[in-house]
C-alpha cells in the first residue's frame, strides 16, 4: 500500500491520532507518553504551544489559550453566540465569522483546528519515523456540512490529503466488538468534551448504515465539568462570603478540579477537592476544602442526564425504529463512564450496552481502520453509509420548493428529474438549489444559483431540461442541468449543501409541523393556480391551431372561450371548486373536436383520447407540471423560478 494512512480524532477537548500495522490498529502515544493530547492551542507573541503543554496556560494566560474551538467550526458569528459564552478568550466578528482575537490578531477556527491536526500528525509522523500525507478525520453526526468543509479545510491547512470525514459514530462501530457480518440494529451514544451525538445504525454484512442522528453541541463532559464547579463556587460563597465566578485563575483551578472529580466518582462513592490559596479575605489567604459524593454529583448532572435522554429518543423516533428492535447501545467518549449515564440508558430502552475496550479512542481506532481501507486495504472491505439531514431540491414556478432528494437519503445518492420552460421562448432558466422541508421555496434556505442558457426557442413545456442531484460520500453536492434537445449542459459544486447546525435543522423541522396545515393549503392553491393557467394557455394555444379547420365549429369555439373566462375568473377568485369539472370537460370537448378532425373510427390516433382515469389534457400535452406560471407577464428572459416539473 505504501504510506500510511492516518485516522485522526479531533475531538472538542482531546484528540487522538492512530494507525494500521501489521494488521493492528496502534493508537499512538504523544511526546508526553500519552494516547490522548489536549486540544488546545496557545500562542503569544510568535509562540505557539500545542496540547498539554498549552493546556497548563490555561490557568495564567487565559486569553491567549484557546479550547472548545470545534463549537465555532463552520459557523457564522450570529450562531456562535451561546459558544462564546463558554470560552476565557476574545472572539470578534469579522464578515460574520468567529475569529479568535490574540493580541490584536485574528485567527479563524480551521486555522486553530489545523494546528491541532498539525500537532497530530507530527505525533504520527515522529512514530512511524516517516511523512504522513493522508488521513481520515472523524466529526459528530449531526455536524453540518459547512462544519465538515471547514473541519476538510484544517486538515488541509495542516498538510493533509483528506479522504474522507466520517462521523464518529460510525468510526466507533468499526472499532468496536460488534460483528459486522450480522445483521443488527444499534444505537450508538458518543457523549464527547462538548458535544453528545446519538445514532441509530443498521449493520448488516459489512454495510454500516446511518439511518438517523441527533445531537447537542453544548452538551458535553466540559458542560457537567462547569456545573460541578458552579456548584463549589456556590457553596464556597455559602460558607465565606466570596464569590469566585469572576477570579479568572481561580476558576481555572475550579474548573480543573471539578473535571477530576467527575472521573473520580465515576468509580468511587466520594472524592476529596483540595485547592490551597484559592484567594483572600481580611489579607488572610483562603482554601477551598470540599468533599463530593455520588449522590450530590447525580443530583448535579440530572438535568444534563435528561438531556442526554431526549437526544437518545430523537435519534430513535427519526429513524422510524422500536426500543425493542434495537441490538444494543454502543458507549463511546469519556462521560459514559458516568454510572448515571448507562443506568439511565439501560432503563430507557432495556437492551444491553456495548462498552469499548477505552471508550476515549475507539473514533480514533475506526478512523485508522476506513483510512486503511481508503488507503488500499482489500482486507477489509467495510461500506459505510450515512443521510442527508434535510431535503435538497430547486424552486419551481409559482414558488414551489420541488424536492430531488428527500431528507434521510442514504448517501452518497444521485437523483435526476425532467423539467420544462414556463413562458414560450425561454432562451434559458435560472436554478436556485434549495435545502430545507417546507413546501414553499421562500421558507426554505438557498444554497446556490446558476444559469442554463441556449435553450432552443420552443413553446413553454417543449423542452425538456434533466436536473441531477449528486451528493458524495462527504456531502458534497453537484447540481447538473442538461438541455437534452442542444446537449448544453451546466453545473454548480456546493461543498457546504447543509450549512445549518443541528439545533437550526430541528428548529426548521419543528417550525414546518406548526405550519403544516397552512403550508399544505397554500401549496394546493399555488398547484390549482398552477393548473389553471396551463389550461388557459392550452386551450388558447389549440384554439390557434385549430382555428381554420372546420373540425371546430362556432359553438366550440363559444364554448371554450366561456370556459377560459371563468377560468380566469377562478384564478383571480382563488377559488377552484369547479377546476376538476371545467378540466373534464374541456377535455371531453377537445376529444369531440379531434375525433371530427382525425376521423370518428380513428381514436387510437386521437392525442387527446379522455378516459376518467387518464390525465387531462393539459398533462398529456407536456407531462404534469406541478408548477406553473402565476401572475407572470410571459417575456423570453430567464428569472427566479420560471421552471417547470414534468413527473
Amino acid at each position: 500500500m505504501g504510506r500510511k494512512a492516518i485516522g485522526l480524532d479531533l475531538g472538542s477537548t482531546l484528540s487522538e491520532v492512530a494507525v494500521i500495522e501489521n494488521g493492528k490498529t496502534v493508537v499512538i502515544t504523544n511526546e508526553e507518553g500519552s494516547k490522548t493530547t489536549p486540544s488546545v492551542v496557545y500562542i503569544k507573541e510568535g509562540e505557539r504551544k500545542i496540547g498539554g503543554p498549552a493546556k497548563r496556560q490555561m490557568l495564567t494566560m487565559p486569553k491567549n489559550t484557546i479550547n472548545l474551538i470545534k463549537r465555532f467550526m463552520g459557523a457564522s458569528y450570529e450562531e456562535s453566540s451561546d459558544a462564546i459564552k463558554h470560552v476565557r478568550y476574545n472572539i470578534v466578528n469579522e464578515n460574520n465569522k468567529p475569529y479568535v482575537d490574540v493580541n490584536g490578531k485574528n485567527f479563524s477556527a480551521e486555522e486553530i483546528s489545523s494546528m491541532i491536526i498539525g500537532k497530530m500528525k507530527k505525533v504520527a509522523e515522529d512514530y512511524l519515523g516517516e511523512e504522513v500525507k493522508d488521513a481520515v478525520i472523524t466529526v459528530p453526526a449531526f455536524f453540518s456540512d459547512a462544519a465538515k468543509s471547514a473541519t476538510k479545510l484544517a486538515g488541509e491547512l495542516a498538510g493533509l490529503n483528506v479522504l474522507r470525514i466520517i462521523a464518529e459514530p460510525t468510526a466507533a462501530i468499526l472499532s468496536s466488538n460488534i460483528d459486522m457480518k450480522k445483521d443488527g440494529k444499534y444505537m450508538v451514544a458518543d457523549i464527547g468534551g462538548s458535544t453528545t451525538d446519538f445514532s441509530i445504525a443498521d449493520i448488516s454484512d459489512n454495510v454500516v448504515e446511518i439511518l438517523a442522528s441527533y445531537g447537542d453541541v453544548y452538551l458535553g463532559g466540559s458542560d457537567i465539568d462547569n456545573a460541578i464547579a458552579r456548584h463549589i463556587v456556590e457553596q464556597f460563597k455559602e460558607d465565606n462570603g466570596i464569590d469566585l465566578t469572576n477570579d479568572t485563575m481561580a476558576m481555572s483551578r475550579i474548573v480543573e478540579a471539578a473535571e477530576k472529580a467527575k472521573i473520580e466518582l465515576s468509580s468511587s462513592t466520594s472524592t476529596d477537592i483540595n485547592l490551597p490559596y484559592i484567594t483572600a479575605k481580611d489579607g488572610q489567604p483562603l482554601h477551598l476544602t470540599t468533599e463530593l459524593n455520588r449522590a450530590t454529583f447525580e443530583k448535579i448532572i440530572r438535568p444534563f442526564v435528561d438531556r442526554l435522554l431526549k437526544c437518545s429518543r430523537e435519534s430513535l423516533n427519526k429513524s422510524k425504529l422500536d426500543a425493542n428492535e434495537l441490538n444494543g447501545i454502543l458507549l463511546i467518549g469519556g462521560s459514559c463512564r458516568i454510572p448515571l449515564i448507562q443506568e439511565s440508558l439501560e432503563k430507557e430502552f432495556n437492551v444491553k450496552l456495548i462498552k469499548s475496550s477505552n471508550l476515549d479512542l475507539a473514533v480514533a481506532e475506526g478512523a485508522a481502520i476506513q483510512a486503511n481501507i481508503l488507503n488500499g486495504d482489500t482486507s477489509n472491505d467495510i461500506l459505510l453509509l450515512d443521510v442527508t439531514p434535510l431535503s435538497l431540491g430547486i424552486e419551481t414556478e409559482g414558488g414551489i420548493f420541488t424536492k430531488i432528494i428527500e431528507e434521510n437519503t442514504t448517501i452518497p445518492c444521485k437523483r435526476t428529474q425532467i423539467f420544462s420552460t414556463a413562458v414560450d421562448n425561454q432562451p434559458s432558466v435560472t436554478l436556485r438549489v434549495l435545502n430545507g422541508v417546507r413546501p414553499l421555496a421562500k421558507d426554505n434556505k438557498e444554497i446556490g444559483m446558476f444559469n442554463l442558457d441556449g435553450i432552443a426557442p420552443a413553446k413553454r413545456g417543449v423542452p425538456q431540461i434533466e436536473v441531477t442531484f449528486d451528493v458524495d460520500a462527504n456531502s458534497i453536492l453537484t447540481v447538473t442541468a442538461v438541455d437534452k434537445a442542444t446537449g448544453k449542459e451546466q453545473h454548480i459544486t456546493i461543498e457546504n449543501s447543509n450549512t445549518l447546525s443541528q439545533t437550526e435543522i430541528e428548529r426548521i423541522k419543528a417550525e414546518a409541523k406548526q405550519h403544516e396545515k397552512d403550508d399544505e393549503r397554500i401549496k394546493q392553491d399555488l398547484e390549482r393556480a398552477n393548473k389553471c393557467d396551463g389550461l388557459i394557455y392550452q386551450t388558447e394555444h389549440l384554439m390557434e391551431s385549430f382555428k381554420d379547420n372546420d373540425s371546430m365549429t362556432e359553438d366550440d369555439k363559444s364554448f371554450f372561450n366561456e370556459k377560459i373566462e371563468r377560468l380566469k375568473e377562478m384564478k383571480k377568485d382563488k377559488n377552484f371548486d369547479e377546476l376538476d369539472n371545467l378540466n373534464e370537460e374541456v377535455t371531453k370537448r377537445w376529444n369531440d373536436v379531434s375525433a371530427r378532425a382525425y376521423g370518428q373510427n380513428s381514436s387510437s390516433n386521437n392525442p387527446f383520447t379522455y378516459t376518467k382515469n387518464s390525465n387531462d389534457i393539459f398533462n398529456q400535452m407536456f407531462g404534469n407540471f406541478s408548477t406553473e406560471a402565476t401572475n407572470k407577464p410571459k417575456n423570453t428572459e430567464s428569472s427566479d423560478g420560471d421552471f417547470e416539473e414534468v413527473k
